[in-house]
Parts: structure tokens; C-alpha cells; sequence
């Protein structure tokens, strides 16, 4: 049998090999609880990756959302001031065109003033005149 295996000369030798194994069969223990944590610690890292990917694509998604509405928004909003723009302008439109027709009112006034009390035309004139005139201010 000897000649098969071969022994050391020391007689603790084989004592201090089957130390150094058994503290190698430890440390190779240690090694695959360190390894088997690790891996649940990938899954779980693997896990909440995925779960922030996800929450970051929802995020993506209702960004790209309310940048479509805010565009639409923006969109709206220019069509409202090009309409109140208009509008302004029609306004300023027919306050001159008012203005125009009370100066023409008190221009027609002055003329049924002139030809008041001389035919009941001029003064049915005169009266039509006063009541558009207070109507118009």
C-alpha cells in the first residue's frame, strides 16, 4: 500500500494536512454561502431592477402624455389670443363706427334743431334722432 500512496516522512505531516484540508473544506463551506448570498442578492437586485425599468417606462409614457397635452394646450392657447385678437380689432371696429354714427346723430340733430317747430317731419325727426342718440351711449 505504500507504494501507492505516497507518505510523508514527518509523522505530523499527515496532521497538518488534514488540518490545512479541513480548514480548505471551511473555507470552501464560507465560499458557498458567500456565493449562494450573493445570488440572492443578484435575484433581488435583478428584481428591483426591473421594477424601477418598469416604473421609468410609466414615467416615460405620462411624460410623453402631458407633453402631447401641453402642446395641445400651447395650440389652444394661440387659437384663443389670435380669436381675441380679432375680437379686439372687430371691437375697436365698431366703437368707431359708433363714434362715426353719434357724430353723424348729433350732425342730424343740429340740422332737425334748425328745422324744429317749421314741420311735423322735422320734428318727428328730431324726436327719433334724440331717442337714438340716448340709446346709443
Amino acid at each position: 500500500m505504500s507504494a501507492v500512496f505516497n507518505f510523508p516522512d514527518q509523522p505530523n505531516r499527515i496532521e497538518q494536512l488534514e488540518t490545512t484540508l479541513a480548514a480548505e473544506v471551511h473555507r470552501i463551506d464560507d465560499l458557498q454561502r458567500e456565493n449562494e448570498r450573493l445570488e440572492h442578492r443578484n435575484a433581488d437586485l435583478a428584481e428591483r431592477l426591473v421594477a424601477a425599468e418598469t416604473q421609468r417606462d410609466k414615467v416615460r409614457d405620462l411624460l410623453e402624455v402631458k407633453e402631447r397635452q401641453a402642446l395641445a394646450h400651447a395650440d389652444e392657447n394661440a387659437t384663443l389670443k389670435r380669436e381675441l385678437d380679432d375680437a379686439l380689432k372687430e371691437n375697436g371696429r365698431v366703437k368707431a363706427d359708433l363714434t362715426r354714427c353719434l357724430r353723424l346723430i348729433g350732425q342730424g340733430l343740429d340740422l332737425a334743431d334748425t328745422w324744429r317747430h317749421t314741420c311735423e317731419w322735422a320734428d318727428a325727426v328730431h324726436a327719433a334722432l334724440t331717442r337714438l342718440e340716448g340709446g346709443m351711449k
